[in-house]
């Protein structure tokens, strides 16, 4: 019975469950019934489901406070999950209506960026303290939440030099030295090291690394950098133009470093070295393995296949295309050669110089 509660609430529907409920052994006022409509409005919030939500409480009278095994509340599970949209926002507004509570730790957990500021306007504490000391705001550059942390500092949360050291991506970083945060005023007192050599050490993206090199300076924009990482993920690259400019911009936002010592400059721009390295490289190779012969797949490709335009064969494939033949899986020559590509018959090869 559980599963399909479980299941018809996840769907929203409602009518279902309802007519589960008016069934004198499902009765929603017995212990077993009482806990099976509480887990049916507990995954409605948890999947937007407005009409359950309303249907629940509403007619069934189930507890709006009521918790799950992990202590979690219909209201915590309204802002667990970012595509709920503002479907969210009507449940936690409907659950308060009806009297829930908005408990400190609501916006620790919360994924829905457009729940944040509603929840605030109706009590939620934005710097609450966790048991184990954490605001919500630490919690959610911590878990790389960078819409929430957004709406956080919109709505009034305290910010502190200790974000640097949680901070997951560059984007999260630039949002903080956008809110006048300088990371190089970000010292851990413990081991006194700064947020740079923090990230350095524990082998962060290279884009938080070089977010973290630019000094604060107010209205700033997010660098757009190549999508890679020292641990030699394979990056995204288009031409090697492209891949210079980029690998640019991290050696403009290292250059300008006056307030850490030279060890650590060195190395933030040997990383950008390194990365520049591994990106041309890698842009060599693909490049060269576009460029060889369909047919031989060892020399250049240097002619063209009329009337099919076809540039797919080196010259000395295309001599024994001329002749008559064409390549078979044994590498020997058969007659009326097609091109290697579409199979139209050629008529005509046209040599390309470069």
């Amino acid at each position: 019975m559980e599963a399909q509660i479980i299941e018809l609430s996840k769907r929203g529907d409602a009518d279902t469950i309802r007519r589960i409920f008016s069934t004198s052994e499902s009765n929603p006022f017995s212990q077993t019934g009482g806990r099976l409509i509480e887990t049916a409005l507990l995954t409605a919030c948890e999947f937007g489901q407005l009409s359950v939500v309303r249907m629940t409480v509403g007619e069934l009278k189930c507890n709006p406070n009521c918790i799950d095994a992990s202590g979690r509340s219909p209201l915590h599970m309204s802002v667990l999950r970012k595509q709920n949209g503002k479907i969210a926002v009507a449940i936690v507004k409907f659950l308060v209506s009806r009297g829930s509570k908005i408990r400190k730790s609501v916006l620790h957990v919360c994924n829905n960026d457009m729940a944040v500021l509603p929840l605030i306007e109706l009590g939620a504490d934005v710097n609450a303290k966790s048991v184990d000391g954490f605001s919500p705001i630490s919690v959610a550059v911590s878990g790389d939440r960078q819409e929430v942390v957004s709406e956080l500092i919109r709505g009034g949360a305290n910010l502190s030099g200790d974000l640097f050291f949680k901070a997951q991506s560059a984007t999260v970083v630039m949002e903080l030295i956008r809110n006048k945060m300088n990371p190089s005023d970000a010292i851990d007192p413990g081991s006194g090291k700064t947020a740079l050599q923090f990230a350095i050490e524990s082998g962060k993206h290279a884009s938080v690394i070089a977010a973290l090199g630019r000094p604060s300076s107010g209205d700033v924009t997010t660098p757009t950098v190549a999508a890679t990482s020292v641990a030699g993920d394979t990056p995204s690259v288009g031409t090697l133009e492209e891949v210079k400019s980029q690998l640019l911009a991290i050696e403009e936002l290292i250059d300008p470093i006056v307030d850490f010592n030279d060890i650590i400059a060195k190395e933030c721009l040997e990383l950008s070295r390194s990365i520049t390295t591994k990106l041309v490289d890698l842009v060599k190779k693909r490049r060269s393995q576009h460029s060889l012969c369909t047919v031989c797949d060892s020399e250049q490709k240097s002619v063209v296949l009329m009337p099919c335009r076809h540039f797919c064969v080196c010259g000395s494939c295309a001599k024994a295309l001329a002749r008559g033949g064409s390549w078979d899986e044994e590498m020997e020559i058969t007659q009326n050669a097609p091109c290697p590509i579409c199979r139209s018959t050629i008529h005509e090869f046209v040599s390309v110089y470069t």
